[in-house]
């Protein structure tokens, strides 16, 4: 791999070329779903699929870049993530049957493949070998183009929301089925011993931070849900569009970003993660003196289309590019929260505003003003997180 391109080369395009394809296959879906309810749907289910493929884990991995990191194998704990994901993927595929609702079937089936190829490429980051993350990346990458130009082609029909969801889980389980001789040889040695090490050092640490990313996390497929009433209004089925396509792009941004980030910072101890940060204080502030000004102009533009001042449009078009921003920017963050031990406060934030999120995904609401207000919850969190970590930061004395 490295004869005609660097191993160095190829780590900083692997994760591009996956973005691409991912995004991809979901202009594919765009294109070829017969409905913009259909595609609504996928969103949806996209959307439920990441979530549980996050909580479902329960952080596990991430003991590795806690301050006890040293004392676990990261291996031992990717052992210990499957077997949650998988307790999480039979529990929900019960539910799914009892209730006769195909709908978390298909969420826990490709929610369980996406947990794996998730803590299989952090293991692979961690550890420092890139070939990990490298092949991953690009057999599920080669997978997607190749189902995505076939459909377009008309060899294979993907014709439902279904079907264009179970074929990014089979994309994601491939590498994992590919990998498995392996983790079933080296990532289920001495499971008893590292939980009760995870119990004795970092209980309450991983009870706040699954309980912070529980309620965190769920704020994306709620918004996904308030999106799906746009798509019954005459007028405004563009606007589904815009979001389906717009902000998952920026979720696979700050992904890329996240993922640089996690290497230049995360292993380190906080002191030096601290010192590392500070050096770069005069950027961090300017970054949110500009994220304030773009929340302010949100809600300006957001209240006036709520009371019908201004066009509904144009108070969706800059929901759309405020929000595109926010997740872009939101790495490093969220990374600060989690190196300080700032879940509690997190919670403590984000309760609230994913409270109001779900109460108004249920109430009957006028879809353009519900996804303004949805977009002003969400930015406001990002906001929040943005102030509460700079100013922690501040404070902080290595």
């Amino acid at each position: 791999m490295s004869k005609f391109i660097s191993t160095k080369t190829w780590t900083s395009l692997s994760p591009i070329i996956a973005a691409l394809s991912s995004y991809g296959i979901n202009l594919v879906a765009a294109s070829t779903l017969i409905s913009v309810l259909e595609f609504s749907e996928y969103l949806e289910l996209q959307a439920w699929s990441i979530y549980f493929s996050t909580v479902s884990t329960l952080c596990i991995i991430d003991l590795k870049l806690n301050p006890n990191g040293e004392k676990y194998k990261t291996i031992t704990l990717l052992g210990l993530s499957i077997i949650s994901s998988f307790i999480f993927l039979v529990g929900l595929c019960l539910f799914s049957l009892l209730i006769g609702n195909e709908f978390f079937l298909i969420v826990a089936i490709v929610g369980f493949f996406y947990a794996i190829f998730r803590g299989m490429l952090m293991v692979g980051l961690i550890i420092r070998i890139p070939k990990i993350p490298i092949t991953m990346r690009i057999i599920r990458s080669l997978l997607l183009i190749l189902l995505g130009g076939s459909t377009l082609v008309g060899f294979i029909y993907l014709k439902t929301a279904t079907h264009f969801i179970l074929v990014q889980g089979i994309a994601a389980a491939i590498p994992f089925f590919l990998y498995f001789p392996r983790i079933y040889k080296f990532c289920f040695i001495n499971l008893l011993q590292t939980l009760l090490r995870v119990y004795r050092l970092d209980r309450v640490r991983l009870f706040r931070r699954n309980l912070s990313y529980f309620i965190d996390m769920a704020q994306n497929p709620l918004f996904y849900v308030v999106l799906s009433g746009l798509a019954i209004v005459d007028g405004f089925e563009i606007f589904v569009y815009l979001f389906g396509l717009i902000l998952p792009l920026s979720f696979l941004v700050n992904q890329i970003i996240a993922e640089r980030i996690r290497l230049y910072f995360a292993i380190d101890n906080i002191s030096n993660f601290i010192c590392k940060l500070k050096t770069q204080s005069h950027r961090i502030r300017f970054g949110i003196i500009f994220f304030r000004i773009i929340y302010i102009v949100l809600i300006t533009f957001g209240l006036l289309s709520c009371f019908e001042i201004i066009d509904y449009a144009l108070g969706m078009i800059i929901c759309i590019v405020v929000q595109m921003l926010f997740i872009c920017a939101s790495s490093c963050s969220s990374l600060i929260i989690a190196k300080l031990g700032m879940e509690a406060l997190n919670i403590s934030i984000i309760t609230p505003l994913t409270i109001l999120l779900i109460i108004l995904s249920q109430i009957n609401a006028i879809a353009p003003v519900a996804i303004i207000v949805a977009t002003m919850l969400i930015s406001s969190k990002y906001l929040l997180q943005q102030n509460i970590a700079y100013s922690r930061l501040n404070k902080y004395k290595s």
